[in-house]
């Protein structure tokens, strides 16, 4: 797994961690002191002889190998593909920051997924099965009349929207590669609890009528999670799929912005200016499929 620190990778750690006596689990992880913090206490409830690394290397024992390094370093990826037979890719430099640092998302996104191809296909590209996390925003602007999407619709990011470009250019590398079985997930907004911590500018580049298709994280995670289940034979390889949480999380921007103060006994129009909000030029939409 890589991103697993993430709110949807951590999501499917943890769900894989219930299974860990059915799955070795192998993490590629930085050596932050946020990712430190976070798996410290799984780092130690299997570590008998090893101990754990203060930086990078590698640690595990009893179905958790930990590599702690960086996916735009060739021999970590590589160290943490050996001998593996899933790589569930979920690693991603998102919007805001990837705006912010469009070099860093291209790196991360772009070159960080060539490298787990390239790995994957020096080592077993029949056998070992990628799944990759894509994005609602490779489809662009989707405003009405066209605010209903589907597989199939052309892939025209917004403008300036270096976040999906990297995306796109990550996709095509694990859809081009010869690895026999791979999909691609295309990942709509993941509904986090904590709402308040995503306060940035970014709100503002979302139009008031977008229409808006959501998941939570725990559903993203058990969605990776079943992918491990996937026959070899099944024609769900080789396929592109958008990923929401279907009718019930379906709403429009304008509606999200009231529920979500209304949470907090506050109308959003005495806080907040309609001419603040763009009109276009970014992503979201109901999903057909």
């Amino acid at each position: 797994m890589t991103g697993a620190s993430g709110s949807m990778g951590f999501e499917t750690f943890k769900l894989l961690w219930e299974k860990r006596d059915r799955y070795d689990i192998v993490l590629l992880l930085r050596p932050s002191k946020k990712e430190k913090k976070q798996f410290r206490k799984y780092e130690r409830q299997v570590i008998i002889e090893a101990e754990s690394v203060s930086g990078t290397g590698t640690v595990g024992a009893q179905g958790l190998k930990i590599v702690w390094g960086n996916a735009l370093n060739r021999n970590d990826v590589v160290e943490a593909c050996r001998g593996i037979d899933w790589c569930l890719h979920h690693m991603a430099l998102i919007s805001p920051e990837a705006d912010r640092n469009p070099e860093m998302a291209e790196k991360v996104n772009t070159r960080g997924t060539q490298y787990i191809v390239e790995a994957i296909e020096a080592d077993n590209p029949d056998h070992i099965r990628l799944v990759y996390v894509g994005t609602v925003a490779e489809y662009g602007s989707r405003l009405p009349p066209v605010h209903v999407g589907r597989t199939g619709d052309p892939v025209i990011p917004s403008v300036y929207d270096h976040y999906a470009l990297t995306k796109i250019k990550g996709e095509l590398a694990v859809m081009q590669s010869r690895i026999k079985h791979r999909v691609s997930l295309r990942q709509t907004f993941i509904m986090i609890p904590d709402l308040f911590s995503l306060r940035d500018p970014i709100m503002y580049h979302q139009p008031v009528n977008s229409f808006m298709e959501t998941i939570t994280a725990r559903d993203a995670g058990r969605m990776m999670v079943n992918c491990l289940e996937v026959s070899d034979d099944s024609d769900f390889w080789g396929g592109y799929y958008n990923i929401s949480g279907g009718p019930g999380c379906r709403i429009t921007f304008l509606k999200f912005l009231d529920k979500i103060y209304s949470m907090l006994g506050i109308r959003y129009q005495k806080v907040m200016e309609r001419r603040w909000f763009a009109l276009r030029n970014f992503h979201m939409q109901f999903f057909e499929d």
